[in-house]
């Protein structure tokens, strides 16, 4: 059975008997979509730092304290207090669901 060479020059030598030839040029490679699995969702839910401070940095900034000092007071970044009393707004205010 005569063998033909499938590879290019330069390649690893990899050759098949013309019989397989054919299947070996249709066969499509398996990517990963293609490939089937399976995940178990578990309940519950991870709430980010700015939701876990919110309802407190409100009450501070309702005060009159700066983001940093409600920052320094809830021992997160003053970006963090920031998102947390403009999120606890627009929960209070009925703007974000959840």
């Amino acid at each position: 059975m005569k063998r033909i060479n499938t590879m290019k020059k330069g390649a690893a030598i990899f050759s098949l008997p013309p019989v397989f030839l054919w299947w070996a040029l249709l066969e499509s490679g398996r990517t990963a979509a293609q490939i089937p699995f399976e995940v178990d969702l578990v309940e519950g839910r991870n709430d980010f730092k700015y939701m876990k401070v919110a309802e407190k940095a409100l009450e501070l900034h309702g005060l009159g304290m700066t983001y940093r000092a409600i920052a320094m007071r809830l021992d997160v970044d003053h970006y963090t207090a920031r998102k947390a009393v403009l999120w606890a707004i627009a929960i209070r205010d009925g703007k974000k669901s959840s």
